[in-house]
């Protein structure tokens, strides 16, 4: 049987595939593959799974993506594959026909969505069952997954995020963000009921970011939010252990918040521990009292409750393994596994699990979801070659570095010196800079006076769409980023498939900033046997790969990656990376020199 929907497939896809279904026909629970950017790993996950489908050993395939960007891809591999009963699920919010993009918060949307769904006000609700068959067949033949809410919204007049849902229990493929695996509010009020008690393969594409288990399984709201949700909370009436659960949270942020700015994430200790009766108790009394306010959809659109993201964060407090940080630097509380516990309740979900990464073998991943009863197969052993090497000029500046104590006023002059050589080549494309965190990018673009029109800079409130947006509207640009932020890990600036990122300059090893929360996962990851510093280079060197993978998306991609810093010579480094062969730049001449040999050499003049 045709595994691959092509008449060649890459070296190593047929083996891959062949590896999948066998570990899962021998009843292995846990697979970790590690295939490069271009290797065609999307493929390979859909072929494995339709085969285990095809064979009796699975009912579903779930394939969960980081972003939102990330669907499309899997959408058009369904369809080479003629797979037409799959659906997808993303936000609800966007998904919406009636929220506006600049109008409800994501937190209140849930609420007021419930509120119109059961008070039977909702039109497009009303109308889902009705039309299923029809929104099957409109899924199947949208082009890109932001066509999807129009097709479905505008020509069947249906509600495309329950149209979706309800199609999830007849359908053979779920391919959903995140939040629909590892978020346990989402779950449960999502999938949970179309996939009890069925044998489910999960597929986690960039699965490295299991590592970040706060950002994965976290929850988090603003001092503001939590201040807000006590005075709403007090006037709803909500339960003691809630209430005291929210007002030690912000009164504990409060006391941080101007003696330790510029800090990481900080414990905040003595947080009592509310009963999760009491939070399933407040949530049913906040969408109580909004089904009790007659509204018209489109002015329940326009609601706005802190409540609903501050009971986010009590509600993991709830749990064991959870707890509670402060962050001065962005004003927010957050509730974060310490360990591996709530990771393998989720894990524990579904019969098999493929964890899928493009990024160098990760121990720290296999050590999470359990090494012992896991099996790791990396594609070039199979004879796959990666494009990330094969197609990128590297170059190791060692005249800089980021390292704290050498950081200067001259230091951060060299930085700016790089941008301006990088700046004086004539490349059609983009150039991405990521720095090792904000304000070490404040103070290298200091150094470079007045930006341009032609200058994206990373910022809390700049969102991966409007980065694409402008990056395609401008083309010759630079992009300012900070490694392990929305940029580097999620943008996707695609044009013919070719990426339109053409050169990136990593600023600095970027090593993750040193706090209370990353001091209690270094002591959890020790347990399992990964040191404190195998930790933090495991997590820059992943950052590094993001980083640069922007720039390869396809074996079509030609890019320059400069690794700017003296460290990145430690050969753990670059055993990591894989970096057999790098230019050595040990001055700006010698750095300007390789810049315009690769220029040349890659076909570019």
């Amino acid at each position: 049987m045709r595994l691959l929907p092509y008449e060649k497939p890459r070296p190593g896809q047929l083996e891959a595939v062949d590896w999948v279904v066998r570990s899962v026909e021998r009843g292995v629970r846990k697979l970790v593959l590690q295939a490069f950017t271009g290797f065609g790993k999307t493929a390979v996950v859909v072929g494995s799974g339709l085969e285990c489908l095809r064979r009796g050993l699975v009912d579903k395939v779930v394939l969960c993506v980081r972003t939102r960007n990330e669907l499309d891809p899997v959408m058009r591999e369904l369809r080479r594959f003629g797979v037409d009963d799959f659906v997808v699920l993303f936000s609800a919010k966007t998904m919406c026909p009636l929220a506006s993009s600049e109008g409800i918060d994501p937190s209140s949307f849930w609420l007021v969505c419930a509120a119109l769904r059961y008070g039977g006000k909702c039109p497009y609700y009303r109308r889902v069952r009705n039309e299923l068959g029809s929104a099957r067949d409109r899924i199947a033949s949208c082009g890109s997954y932001v066509e999807i809410p129009r097709r479905l919204a505008d020509e069947l007049g249906v509600c495309p995020f329950f149209a979706s849902l309800a199609l999830a229990e007849t359908s053979r493929f779920i391919v959903c963000t995140y939040p629909y695996v590892f978020r346990e509010r989402i779950w449960s009020s999502t999938l949970r009921d179309s996939l009890e008690g069925k044998r489910v393969l999960l597929v986690v594409d960039e699965a490295h970011n299991i590592v970040n288990l706060g950002s994965l399984l976290g929850e988090e709201a603003s001092v503001d939010a939590l201040e807000k949700g006590v005075e709403e909370g007090e006037k709803l009436g909500l339960g003691s252990s809630v209430l005291e659960t929210l007002r030690a949270l912000a009164t504990g942020a409060r006391a941080l918040m101007r003696s330790h700015v510029g800090r990481g994430w900080i414990s905040l200790t003595n947080v009592p521990r509310p009963s999760r009766e009491e939070v399933s108790r407040a949530r049913e009394l906040l969408l109580e009292l909004k089904m009790r306010a007659s509204m018209a959809p489109e002015e329940a659109m326009r609601f706005r409750s802190s409540l609903p993201k501050a009971l986010a964060v009590v509600e993991l407090l709830s749990r064991s393994g959870f707890e509670a940080f402060y962050s001065p630097e962005s004003g927010t509380v957050a509730a974060m596994p310490v360990s591996s516990e709530p990771l393998s309740e989720v894990l524990s979900r579904f019969s098999h699990v493929v964890a899928m990464s493009g990024t160098a073998y990760v121990k720290p991943l296999r050590k999470l979801i359990g090494d012992s009863d896991s099996l790791y197969l990396d594609v070039e052993d199979l004879g796959a070659q990666s494009y990330l090497r094969m197609n990128v000029a590297w170059c190791i500046a060692t005249f800089v570095t980021s390292r704290f104590e050498m950081r200067s006023d001259a230091m951060f002059g060299r930085y700016a010196e790089i941008v301006r050589i990088c700046r004086e080549l004539g490349v059609e494309g983009a150039k991405l800079f990521v720095y090792p965190s904000y304000d070490f990018m404040r103070h290298v673009l200091a150094k470079l006076g007045p930006r341009g029109e032609h200058v994206v800079v990373e910022s809390r409130g700049l969102t991966i769409d409007e980065v694409e947006r402008r990056v395609l509207e401008l083309r010759n640009c630079e992009i300012h980023a900070v490694a392990g932020g929305k940029i580097t890990e999620g943008v996707e600036i695609v044009e013919k498939g070719e990426s339109l990122i053409k050169l990136v300059a990593i600023m600095g090893v970027p090593y993750p900033q040193p706090d209370d929360y990353l001091d209690k996962l270094a002591s959890f990851f020790e347990k399992l046997g990964v040191g404190r510093f195998e930790l933090l280079e495991t997590l820059a060197v992943l950052r590094v790969a993001q980083s640069v993978g922007r720039a390869v998306r396809s074996e079509l991609d030609r890019a320059i990656a400069v690794l700017a810093d003296f460290r990145f010579l430690r050969p753990s480094i670059r055993r990591s990376l894989r970096l057999s062969r790098a230019f050595v730049a040990r001055s700006v001449e010698e750095l300007r020199k390789f810049l315009t040999d690769s220029y040349k050499s890659l076909g570019w003049r």
